[in-house]
Formats: C-alpha cells, sequence, structure tokens
C-alpha cells in the first residue's frame, strides 16, 4: 500500500475547476441552451466549513454561469477568487498565487480534464 509523501500541514489554498469536479460530469441544457449544473450538498458542507476555518478557496473554470459564481459565494468564497470564463486556466492559477502570495506547494488544485493539466503540474498538490 502506497502512502502520500506530502505534509498536508503546508496547504494553505484549495482551488477547484468546477464541471466534473463540484458538478457532475453530464450537464444538462436549459431550453435556452444554458448549462445547468448539479451540485453536492456534501461538498458544498465540507466547503462552507473549510471557509469558516479560514482556509483559502478558489475556483478557476471556463464556465461562465452565474449560479456558480452565486453558490460558491454562498459558501464562502471571496468573489475575487472565483475565476470564471478561463480559457487558460495556468494564468488564473498564477494570478490567484501571486494575489495571495502562496508558494506552489501551498496549494492544493483538483481538477480533471486537459484545461487543468497545466495547472496540475505547478502546483503543491494536484
Amino acid at each position: 500500500m502506497s502512502t502520500i509523501n506530502y505534509d498536508l500541514r503546508k496547504i494553505k489554498a484549495l482551488v477547484f475547476d468546477v464541471d466534473g469536479v463540484l458538478s457532475a460530469n453530464v450537464i444538462p441544457m436549459s431550453a435556452e441552451g444554458e448549462p445547468l449544473r448539479t451540485v453536492n450538498i456534501k461538498d458544498g458542507y465540507s466547503l462552507h466549513m473549510a471557509a469558516k476555518q479560514g482556509i483559502l478557496l478558489g475556483i478557476i473554470t471556463g464556465g461562465r454561469t452565474e449560479a456558480v459564481r452565486k453558490r460558491f459565494m454562498a459558501l464562502g468564497f471571496a468573489e475575487e477568487n472565483i475565476y470564471m470564463g478561463s480559457s487558460v486556466k495556468i494564468h488564473d492559477y498564477r494570478d490567484f498565487r501571486k494575489r495571495h502570495g502562496l508558494l506552489d506547494e501551498e496549494i492544493l488544485y483538483v481538477g480533471d480534464d486537459i484545461p487543468d493539466l497545466e495547472v496540475m503540474h505547478e502546483c503543491g498538490l494536484p
């Protein structure tokens, strides 16, 4: 059995993609063609508790749905840490890191698709 060889006490920030990570892999569409994302209540509760503990939280998503911004702000994410319409996620990741004076080793990033790969290679804990 392998173990994670990483000191999780170094982590100061959690940054997430949305689609497929904090929402289902399948996104229904409205009659107007807008994506209708689903959310996991348990994820939401955990993120809200992390925010209450003072853990820095961020979103980097290619999506532009205002409901996403509202959802995560309600959970305790600061509006300036929600990057919407991100076409090159590494740029937004670096902005987040610089804005908060963090080192890569202090950031956990959760992504699940090709646009996330560059960030996952640079962050401390993908």
